[in-house]
């Protein structure tokens, strides 16, 4: 199960990409593979909240796009098997990264055509990405990243041909 969590005041988000990012955390996790007995939550939040996330929890005093926190990686992991993790997006992050174009292109290396691609999809990214990592991928290496970018392209493209593009 993926519990959405969305903070109230994000403006960036209608209220159709609101309910887009519903059905998308319903299908991320059979998409992915992940057991449904399995908790996941998902905040979507702005930078400041996770900035404060990211210096807590990673020394590193700034915003950032996506962070996961891999509870089956915890010494108590035993104790809570059915928890996978925590993620969390900055939305206002997300929204600077699409006019970057960095994540599309990664998606669509190779693939010779252009997608849609705005706040949903970015979105929708580093969610894959996110529970991703709580799936014990990463990307320190060379060989790691590969296979983790690998992972991302055909995660992302199985969501979109589940829930189609997000609401403009």
């Amino acid at each position: 199960m993926l519990d959405l969590m969305i903070r109230e005041h994000l403006t960036q988000l209608s209220p159709s990409l609101r309910d887009w990012m519903q059905t998308v955390s319903t299908e991320l996790l059979i998409t992915l593979g992940v057991d449904p007995a399995m908790e996941v939550s998902l905040l979507l939040t702005d930078d400041e909240e996770i900035q404060e996330l990211n210096r807590d929890f990673r020394g590193l005093n700034e915003p950032t796009d996506v962070l996961s926190f891999a509870l089956q990686e915890s010494e108590d992991a035993d104790l809570t098997p059915e928890l996978l993790g925590d993620i969390a997006i900055s939305v206002e992050t997300a929204a600077r990264m699409v006019s970057s174009g960095e994540h599309r292109a990664r998606v669509c290396e190779d693939l010779g055509e252009a997608v849609e691609w705005g706040l949903g999809e970015e979105l929708s990214f580093l969610a894959i990405h996110g529970l991703l990592h709580l799936q014990g991928y990463d990307h320190a290496e060379a060989a790691e990243e590969a296979e983790m970018k690998a992972a991302e392209r055909s995660a992302w493209f199985a969501l979109r041909a589940r829930v189609g593009n997000a609401p403009a």
